[in-house]
């Protein structure tokens, strides 16, 4: 039987569908195939085409979970490779998730998807993270950092029973739209006293923002964080999501509670 997902979305659904495909299958079923293999470490081809590799690397991911393979998917097996998927979806174990407050949840869901290693495959801004964070986008153009830290409160939001403090949005200058809308934007020159968890906003681009995620712990000018769409070097393209630390002073701020 498939796992349950706490927070469902139209994206997830497609993502998590089971896609029944064999040895000699070719098609964008095969692909989600190949883009998950590649994600649990069994890299091939991203190709649509289901070969000797393909049925090898699914063989060997079969040999690592300890389930029967004969050269075709089975559920068990889809569930065993969406799994990180499957987990991030489930959201933390809070005993009374509806008192935590909603940047608190925030900050405990994106370190259960942190640690989920979520990551870009098959190229830029492309693989089923990226589509789960931007409704099914995906590719070059859809810088997807905006998409995650949406993805975030939505589910947040979603095991507490209310309404998103801001409107989705799947980029960095329309959140800080919707939060000045909101009243809850401040710049960064402004602060005196930085919330524990909050949305930085990172200045530049062509619209004057070009990349978000969380801001967490803030202490002596700088503040840890949690974003998609980075790297190791801090970069507003990058391939996944990071644990980064920030200057206060090079960001604006959405507060969330």
């Amino acid at each position: 039987m498939t796992a349950p997902i706490a927070y469902s979305t139209p994206a997830s659904r497609e993502e998590l569908k089971f896609p029944e495909v064999k040895l000699g299958d070719v098609g964008n079923k095969v692909k989600r195939v190949q883009e998950w293999l590649c994600l649990n470490d069994c890299p091939v081809n991203i190709d649509k085409a289901w070969g000797p590799a393909t049925n090898r690397a699914l063989n060997r991911f079969a040999n690592v979970v300890g389930l029967p393979f004969n050269d075709a998917l089975t559920l068990e097996l889809w569930d065993k490779l969406t799994a990180p998927m499957r987990l991030a979806l489930l959201g933390p174990v809070q005993p009374d998730v509806k008192s935590v407050p909603t940047s608190d949840l925030m900050r405990d869901i994106g370190l259960i998807h942190f640690n989920c290693k979520v990551k870009e495959i098959g190229g830029n801004n492309r693989g089923p993270w990226v589509r789960l964070y931007m409704d099914g986008r995906e590719g070059t153009q859809w810088a997807w950092c905006a998409g995650f830290v949406s993805f975030l409160m939505r589910q947040a939001c979603y095991f507490k029973g209310i309404e998103t403090p801001i409107p989705h949005s799947i980029s960095a200058s329309g959140m800080i739209r919707d939060a000045k809308a909101k009243g809850r934007y401040i710049e960064g020159r402004d602060l005196t006293n930085l919330m524990p968890v909050t949305i930085f906003a990172l200045k530049g681009g062509t619209t004057g923002y070009k990349h978000v995620g969380l801001a967490i712990s803030p202490k002596d000018g700088s503040v840890n964080t949690i974003e998609g769409n980075t790297n190791g070097g801090g970069s507003a393209d990058g391939d996944g999501i990071y644990r980064r630390t920030r200057a206060i002073m090079s960001s604006d701020y959405i507060y969330l509670n």
